[in-house]
């Protein structure tokens, strides 16, 4: 269990480095839980575990001063917590998501103090002009959150996967039937999320056409795919064609008032 807990940290360390890494989307959960899969010798499971709880964490974006739920944690104990015991992606699910919201708030009670005081340390070498000082302070408020969070999660996936499996031997089988169920309504959901995010009327009509073409003549995803991409393509050349020969028109305009 030790080599277990170990690498569960070390997905946990590694998804966390985004900010240092850049926007590599490496702290998603369908990123994460196929990492974490690899390593524990489930790749299957953890891709599946992980696109579930990416449909699940979909919406989950910081907006103004909202916090979302802690995706990081909440995924790589899931999913780790999922496959060391034997269980499938409802398991996953029912652990990632309290998880997520519980280590939200140990995150924050731990680490946001650092970070005020970091800000603060910011303005301080701006004011002076310390560049060196600058870049120093930022990097330890990246490593310094992770360094703090780190064993708390070593210590939860150590010290949790007895308990997590003597809870989950007691859970009654229609808890378990509920829970499945309720993984089979979370892509829906997701996807509903996605498409409200995008939902407008020069999207509309590409909708529905992509739903009745899949409905009634029973075309592929792939052979969806394929038309989608030819119709951006058009939609593209012709936009720029459209654009070129305005730009044209308003020159030619321009040269008759000359003269």
């Amino acid at each position: 269990m030790l080599v277990e807990a170990l690498i569960v940290t070390f997905v946990y360390v590694l998804g966390r480095c985004e900010w240092f890494l850049g926007s590599s989307n490496i702290r998603r959960p369908i990123v994460l839980g196929t990492i974490l899969g690899i390593l524990l010798g489930q790749p299957a499971q953890g891709a599946i575990m992980g696109a579930t709880l990416e449909l699940a964490f979909i919406g989950a974006v910081s907006i103004g001063a909202s916090m979302p739920p802690e995706m990081i944690s909440g995924t790589v104990l899931g999913v780790g917590f999922a496959i060391v015991t034997g269980g499938g992606t409802e398991t996953a699910l029912a652990l990632g998501i309290p998880i997520a919201s519980l280590l939200l708030v140990v995150n924050t009670v731990l680490n946001q103090p650092i970070l005020i005081l970091m800000c603060h340390r910011c303005d301080h070498y701006a004011e002076l002009g310390d560049t060196r000082g600058f870049e120093r302070t930022v990097l330890a408020s990246g490593f310094i959150p992770t360094i703090i969070m780190a064993p708390i999660i070593f210590c939860a996936f150590y010290f949790g996967t007895d308990a997590v499996t003597s809870v989950l031997n007691v859970v009654p089988d229609f808890v378990r039937s509920g829970i499945s169920v309720a993984c089979g309504m979370i892509p829906a959901i997701g996807f509903a999320m996605l498409a409200q995010m995008v939902w407008g009327k020069k999207v509309a009509p590409f909708f529905f056409l992509g739903y009745f073409l899949v409905a009634y003549l029973e075309i592929s995803t792939t052979g969806i795919t394929i038309f989608a991409v030819i119709i951006a393509a058009l939609i593209m050349l012709l936009g720029n064609h459209g654009n070129l020969q305005l730009a044209a028109n308003a020159k030619e305009e321009v040269d008759d008032n000359e003269f």
